[in-house]
């Protein structure tokens, strides 16, 4: 009984997901209100991805950057482009997703406590472009450790959520 109670302590302890802490440095203040925000598409090299279709993933650039467009039109915030001339805008959104792992399904759905969990991180800036001065440096994490997606749905989920939690905090006030 104790051997029983033993591993399965130990397997909770080992199984559980660290939460990677985001980094979001704000230097200036950012309000575009009124302001043409322009999006680029994130960087992407494919072959960081692991446990996950290269070809599911290879639009995620362009995917995160529509996310973020999206959360801004849900905030009110109209005037934004994607992929546009930074010489017609008034802010620059650019980044680059640093890490994909699609994790386990199946560790994930018969295991949980975190085994199998997919990750996605993202980093980059917001920059005035008027100012030519950085407004946010930014390092977002997401997880999913609980989902019954398959590995490509959970990792666009992660996608999404470093979206939201972008543009939430960008528009925080001091």
């Amino acid at each position: 009984m104790r051997k029983i109670f033993l591993f399965i302590s130990i397997s909770l302890f080992l199984g559980c997901a660290t939460t990677i802490p985001d980094k979001m440095t704000k230097l200036d203040t950012f309000d575009p209100t009124n302001q043409v925000i322009i999006i680029k598409s994130f960087d992407l090299n494919p072959d960081i991805a692991t446990d996950v279709s290269k070809a599911y993933i290879i639009e995620f650039g362009k995917e995160i950057a529509l996310d973020i467009q999206n959360c801004f039109y849900s905030k009110g915030y109209k005037n934004i482009r994607i992929d546009g001339d930074p010489n017609e805008g008034d802010y620059l959104i650019k980044g680059k997703i640093t890490e994909l792992s699609g994790g386990n399904k199946h560790q994930r759905i018969w295991l949980g406590f975190g085994y199998g969990g997919t990750i996605a991180s993202a980093r980059g800036e917001i920059i005035n472009l008027k100012k030519s001065k950085t407004l946010i440096d930014f390092n977002i994490t997401k997880q999913s450790n609980w989902t019954y997606s398959n590995n490509e749905a959970a990792i666009r989920e992660n996608i999404y959520e470093i979206a939201v939690e972008l543009v939430n905090k960008a528009l925080e006030k001091p």
